[in-house]
């Protein structure tokens, strides 16, 4: 009896259990722990909030082809169909209003309004039948024109000679005009007309 009363006194502390007190001591570390998470659910973190953004930053496009898209990339391909055809044309009225003074100039400008044009027409697609045939008509026009108006061009000559004479001198012995010596230094760059070279380029007539 007096063994098992001195056991009993061991397993009780007062009038309090052992095992009841721990509870006791362990429940305000509980409450404060679950108000800590609560708080924490309340109020994240500065970076967690900017990890993680309300509203999205990007917002993908459907991909579906709506009539207004459809009529969009319509008026956008026309526009560049109209545009090309607009800046050939300009191109070719600057050829036609170019002012050429001799038979190989008109020749060298027709060879570089062909391959001009020629780079254009590569370049268009192949579903573009008619802007195709609209630039190469441009371009046979303005080759036309410029074979007419090579005929119409005198050819240069070179003309040679053993002494310097004046641009007067040859004006009037190859045009029978002294009125065209300003011509024959122009052509040939001469710093003083009164001293043309010995060999220098003339118009034939």
């Amino acid at each position: 009896m007096q063994a098992s009363a001195i056991s009993s006194r061991s397993c009780s502390v007062g009038s309090v259990p052992v095992h009841s007190r721990q509870l006791a001591i362990g429940k305000p570390a509980a409450r404060a722990g679950f108000e800590a998470r609560q708080k924490a659910r309340r109020f994240p973190a500065r970076s967690e909030c900017q990890r993680r953004p309300s509203i999205p930053s990007v917002i993908p496009s459907s991909p579906y082809p709506t009539p207004s898209r459809r009529a969009a990339a319509l008026n956008d391909a026309a526009a560049k169909r109209l545009l090309l055809l607009a800046a050939v044309t300009a191109y070719c009225e600057a050829v036609a209003r170019v002012t050429l003074t001799d038979r190989q100039s008109g020749i060298t400008l027709r060879g570089n309004v062909a391959e001009y044009i020629e780079a254009i027409l590569e370049l268009i697609p192949p579903g573009e039948i008619d802007l195709f045939h609209a630039v190469a008509a441009l371009r046979d026009a303005t080759i036309e024109y410029l074979s007419r108006a090579v005929l119409d061009l005198a050819p240069v000559v070179t003309v040679e000679a053993n002494l310097s004479m004046p641009s007067l001198f040859w004006a009037w012995r190859i045009y029978a005009d002294p009125n065209r010596s300003a011509e024959l230094v122009a052509r040939n760059m001469i710093p003083h007309p009164s001293f043309m070279p010995t060999e220098f380029e003339a118009l034939s007539k």
